[in-house]
């Protein structure tokens, strides 16, 4: 494995270092791995990105949700400066969570049931701004032996509460994130 690296590292050109991995290759499998190869170099090749401008230029950065609103300055703000968890990233952005492995008895339901009303809760308020939308995160749990993939609708209201408030009403209004 060492020796490859150092090839790799030691290579002048994608082209050329494609054409030597391919002839070490059955004929058969050339075309497959080539187009697995091409595929791979593209997906860890430079991307561009909106955020190189903002940081460079010292401006403020903005966050969108899935459907183009923005979150509050204040969320935004932690977001970049990697202060929220992963998870809460995972929700507000990519609307995917995968739950953590944990040991379980398989015949039990996943140790994640218990807190679905609590889960559906957060949904609601990082994701008000998308309400009236087809909004759901994808979760990723155990279910027996298997992995399952579930779709949950965050709740926006909550029995003996009501309607939960928006992020941006919540913290701003309440003077946790003032600008000092």
């Amino acid at each position: 494995m060492i020796g490859l690296l150092h090839w790799l590292q030691t290579a002048t050109s994608v082209e050329g270092t494609i054409s030597q991995v391919l002839v070490t290759l059955k004929s058969g499998v050339r075309d497959e791995a080539e187009k697995s190869i091409r595929d791979a170099v593209i997906r860890y090749g430079t991307r561009s990105s909106s955020f190189v401008r903002n940081l460079q230029d010292g401006s403020r950065l903005e966050l969108l949700n899935l459907s183009g609103a923005p979150f509050p300055q204040w969320f935004a703000e932690q977001f970049f400066s990697g202060v929220l968890s992963p998870y809460l990233l995972n929700v507000a952005i990519v609307h995917k969570v995968f739950h953590l492995t944990q040991i379980d008895c398989f015949e039990m339901p996943s140790s994640y049931a218990c807190s679905l009303p609590l889960r559906k809760t957060l949904y609601g308020l990082v994701l008000a701004a998308e309400e009236g939308s087809d909004v759901a995160v994808e979760e990723f749990d155990r279910e027996g032996k298997n992995m399952v993939r579930r779709l949950e609708r965050p709740s926006y209201e909550v029995s003996r509460f009501g309607r939960l408030p928006k992020l941006q009403r919540k913290y701003e209004g309440a003077g946790c994130f003032d600008q000092a």
